[in-house]
């Protein structure tokens, strides 16, 4: 049941509708790290920055906030504009980020396989727990993580698990700015074997991360009136979502 109601679900404004509340939850979430950032960041070069990031961000949040299905022509043309606002977030998102981190770290945006610069590997390395974590909380809730909505179209990769991971992103991000502004990482955290091959984190590094990273994730915090661990959470959205299915 879950299954057939998700084929029906993906491919209709049904499924618009909750990918909509899943990246308004993103930007949100953007935005509260980015206010976090702004609380701890004295610098007068860097606190400008933020707040027009936030500015930004939150300008973005009223368009998701406005859109309802009968505004809608079609899903192709919805998934493209959200895909577009989604990214504007983005931008400003790592755009006020980047202000806050030590200089050896600085980036000018992101890149992602191969990363070019040690930020957006630390980055990618912590997406990838996230990714496994998100797939196997679909998986176990029934659900089928090839069987997106806003990346549907990419033939034979996990695109649910692409969709629900928006919600979660800003956890690997948290952990990956305070390894950098709390100087926890090795100086041979990082490896380049190549120019063109960008840069990769080491196993000095990788230690620090999964460490730290599982460490967070094991912490408590309350979502949608549970206080559970991070981790916990994940398998929670993937089951109200079969729930939503059913």
């Amino acid at each position: 049941t879950i299954r057939k109601n998700q084929a029906l679900f993906s491919g209709d404004l049904r499924g618009m509708d909750w990918i909509r509340s899943v990246l308004l939850q993103k930007i949100d979430n953007q935005r509260s790290l980015l206010l976090r950032l702004m609380e701890l960041e004295a610098s007068a070069h860097a606190l400008p920055k933020l707040e027009r990031a936030v500015k930004a961000i939150g300008a973005v949040a009223l368009n998701f906030e406005n859109w309802s299905p009968g505004t809608s022509n079609s899903l192709d043309a919805t998934a493209a504009t959200f895909r577009g606002w989604e990214g504007t977030a983005t931008r400003f998102y790592f755009r006020g980020i980047a202000t806050v981190l030590p200089e050896k770290y600085g980036f000018d945006g992101r890149s992602k396989r191969p990363a070019y610069d040690p930020f957006n590997a630390l980055l990618n390395y912590c997406y990838g727990f996230l990714y496994a974590l998100t797939e196997l909380a679909l998986m176990k809730a029934g659900l089928d993580p090839c069987m997106g909505v806003l990346h549907a179209d990419q033939h034979n990769r996990p695109t649910l698990s692409y969709d629900c991971i928006e919600l979660w992103r800003h956890w690997a991000e948290e952990t990956a700015i305070r390894l950098c502004v709390e100087g926890r990482l090795p100086e041979n955290a990082f490896y380049l074997p190549g120019e063109r091959e960008g840069v990769w984190l080491d196993k000095p590094g990788k230690a620090v991360v999964v460490t730290a990273f599982l460490k967070f994730l094991d912490e408590k915090t309350t979502w949608k009136g549970q206080t559970r661990r991070r981790s916990t959470h994940i398998d929670l959205e993937a089951q109200r979502l079969a729930a939503l299915l059913k």
